[in-house]
């Protein structure tokens, strides 16, 4: 389950954690706390994760709540258009106490639709319908058998954080392809437990077959133990508290005195 409990909250993430804490926290009967609550970032940064807390928390609450893809929100509602039952679906929405919409940028028209179909033309003309299929918006649960399944895992985004979804394929042992970033570098050796790229079609080709031929065992298993070791989650956070202890932890030294006879503070 995709809780507060376990999501991990860092300084570039910190904001919309609180914010999300704040919407869930809010009461029966309460006004609406940032209504609407928008949660913007870059792919695998921890979105539906924070959207499945604040349905979660809600929940527990005993408040209503409707959790949908943006996919699944427009076939409910061109559907309720089709069988004249447009009313009954506003009625629905208007009965519950918060709202869940995940991936709302693909209700902001047709662009990212016209994207897929020219993605999807483009396929058909290759002659590789049998051999590339499009999965559209999915839970996290398929997300992780998805990845299981493959060989390689491709994601070239101009700029990001640290990419959940990339520490995900490297735990379930796909071969990362990445686009050659800040962010990726301090995970991928290239050549090694992976394949940097600059952002091109020819050099993004180019890594998947040079990802092709690395040994997919030894990926896998360089890639898990440095999973294991750099982002499991117990680990960082007991870290972190050492040092945060480190930081701001005060020793007592009782033998010292001052002119008030009080024991002395030394600060570390």
């Amino acid at each position: 389950r995709l809780t507060f409990a376990n999501f991990l909250v860092g300084k570039s993430n910190q904001l919309a954690h609180a914010a999300a804490e704040r919407v869930a926290g809010n009461g029966i009967g309460e006004a609406p706390l940032y209504n609407p609550l928008y949660i913007h970032a870059g792919v695998g940064l921890g979105k539906t994760h924070l959207l499945h807390a604040i349905a979660h928390e809600t929940i527990a609450q005993g408040r209503r709540v409707i959790y949908l893809t943006a996919d699944r929100f427009m076939y409910g509602f061109v559907a309720a258009l089709k069988a004249q039952t447009a009313l009954n679906f506003k009625e629905r929405l208007r009965g519950i106490d918060l709202l869940v919409i995940d991936d709302v940028q693909f209700l902001q028209g047709k662009s990212i639709q016209q994207e897929v179909h020219t993605a999807e033309a483009a396929v058909a003309d290759a002659g590789l319908q049998d051999r590339v299929t499009f999965h559209g918006h999915i839970p996290p649960d398929r997300v992780e058998q998805l990845v299981a399944q493959s060989d390689i895992y491709v994601s070239v985004a101009e700029s990001d954080g640290m990419s959940l979804s990339l520490l995900e394929a490297m735990s379930l042992g796909a071969v990362p392809v990445v686009s050659d970033i800040p962010a990726n570098r301090g995970w991928i050796n290239s050549g090694e437990t992976g394949v940097l790229v600059e952002i091109d079609p020819s050099a993004v080709a180019g890594g998947i077959a040079r990802a092709l031929e690395l040994d997919p065992w030894r990926v896998a298993r360089d890639n898990v133990a440095v999973v294991a070791e750099r982002a499991d989650i117990t680990t960082n956070l007991t870290a972190c508290e050492q040092a945060y202890d480190d930081l701001i932890g005060v020793l007592w030294d009782p033998t010292a005195a001052d002119d008030s006879g009080r024991g002395g503070v030394d600060a570390a």
